[in-house]
């Protein structure tokens, strides 16, 4: 039980983990790659719009020059300058006034057009201002133009050494004829414009630097990402004691009150069961006695589940030898045959011969009383109990089935929990302890199995185990 729960406790970690640092490191390399997209299509955009060649970036602002230097020249309010006379200034004044009135109706009329020209050099200046002046000396890229009809106009390979002319046209047909607008082929992004003249031209940008440097953050960040996660389990792993110790502790303190209070039980249980025999033996059998020694078999019953129970969770090995898992169903089973009578129930056993396994032969024998117990406890009138043993490549497959009043369907493992009961059929009315289940579910986990219990029709209920 202890190590199932660490087993849990390191999953649940390493899947949490694992999810945040997958999503974590998608996220980046996701943007990193958008990132170098845009930077490579606002290259394109560029050349498309220059026709093909990439345009000039401005050099750094040069400093301002000095107001009140004595050698410009060009001051206005330099007193040795002719133009700066009072006449003068009156009469470009009126000159000026007089020539705007004259061009007022004309500036009007094109102050549209020149705001959308402005906005689109904006946006042309805040690209190149994104970008460095060295951008010009770095791109490599070449360009293919066509006319209206197909035709191949010019090849330009000039900005770059890895394509001569020829390979550049086929690439560029190549696009061409799939009317592909942009994308990548290979390691080049191309992107088609139409120039002034109406020829359409393709620009290849090529983006191998770019696209290894991609590959190689990917790389890194998923080396990185599961070296973090190896660390991460060994600390887990490491600290899962420090972590569970309190839930340990409270568990090995319900073992150990279970063991131990089981044994204390044992003899007062005997104690009174002896007394009502005395009593018997003294004044006769009545319905005082009958129900005392119903309730002390009762009691030691789940005294004893509970023990064995609390033994197998506690990882005590079992002894381990081969037998035949036949032989163990047919005696077991043929014992149920009266009962299967006088409940006027029908049982069917289909055991396969020759089964045989490894384990400990008395508590699978255990286990298969507990559920034929639990099959002919709570079987209907007239119903059918079943039981089917088979030797599969693997292990063995054992199926207990029995017909019932009515239960759920699907899945029935919320069975196997301590002292669990429906509202229907599994009710304390059949002498059902709830514990059964339980101690059988913790038999065939010792032996490595597992066990399930569900319905097709809300009428049979079957128990399969495999081991």
């Amino acid at each position: 039980m202890i190590k199932r729960l660490k087993r849990k406790y390191t999953l649940f970690v390493m899947l949490s983990v694992t999810a945040v640092l997958s999503i974590i490191v998608t996220a980046i390399n996701v943007t990193s790659y958008s990132s170098l997209n845009s930077q490579l299509y606002d290259k394109l955009v560029l050349i498309v719009e220059n026709e093909g060649k990439m345009p000039d970036f401005p050099l750094p602002d040069a400093p301002e020059e000095d107001p009140e230097d004595p050698e410009n020249s060009d001051n206005p309010e330099d007193p040795g300058n002719p133009d700066n006379s009072e006449d003068s200034g009156s009469d470009s004044v009126t000159d000026t006034d007089q020539s705007t009135r004259e061009e007022g109706t004309e500036t009007d009329d094109t102050q549209t057009d020149s705001d959308d020209k402005g906005k689109e050099e904006e946006e042309k200046e805040d690209v190149r201002d994104s970008m460095s002046p060295e951008t010009p000396f770095e791109t490599r890229y070449f360009t293919v133009k066509f006319d209206t009809g197909g035709a191949v106009l010019s090849v330009d390979t000039s900005k770059i050494a890895a394509v001569d002319t020829a390979q550049a046209e086929e690439y560029a047909v190549m696009i061409y004829s799939e009317e592909k607008e942009s994308g990548y082929l290979e390691s080049y992004k191309y992107l088609r414009g139409t120039t002034e003249d109406g020829s359409i031209i393709y620009v290849f940008l090529d983006a191998t630097r770019e696209l290894k440097s991609v590959r190689s953050f990917l790389i890194s960040s998923l080396v990185i990402s599961g070296l973090g996660i190896v660390l991460i389990f060994i600390m887990v792993v490491l600290l899962s004691d420090v972590v569970l110790r309190p839930i340990i502790e409270s568990y090995e303190k319900q073992k150990r009150f279970i063991t131990d209070a089981g044994h204390e039980m044992k003899t007062p249980l005997t104690v009174i069961s002896a007394n009502a025999e005395i009593i018997e033996m003294e004044n006769g059998e009545s319905q005082w006695t009958e129900g005392i020694r119903s309730q002390v078999a009762k009691l030691a019953s789940l005294t004893e589940k509970l023990v064995i129970l609390s033994k197998m969770e506690e990882g005590v090995k079992l002894e381990m030898n081969e037998f035949s898992v036949s032989e163990a169903f047919f005696d077991t089973c043929e014992q149920y045959r009266s009962i299967a009578m006088s409940k006027g129930v029908s049982f069917e056993l289909a055991i396969s011969e020759n089964v045989r396994m490894v384990g400990n032969e008395g508590e699978l024998r255990r286990c298969i009383t507990l559920l034929a117990d639990n099959a002919f406890r709570y079987v209907n009138e007239g119903g059918l109990v079943s039981v089917k043993v088979q030797k599969l490549a693997n292990g063995v497959e054992i199926r207990f089935s029995n017909t019932t009043s009515g239960v759920e369907r699907g899945s029935l493992d919320r069975w196997f929990d301590r002292f669990y009961r429906t509202d229907l059929s599994r009710n304390s009315d059949t002498g059902g302890s709830g514990i059964g289940l339980s101690v059988v579910q913790a038999i065939v986990h010792a032996h490595g199995g597992n066990v399930r219990a569900h319905s097709d029709d809300g009428i049979t209920v079957e128990f399969i185990i495999s081991i």
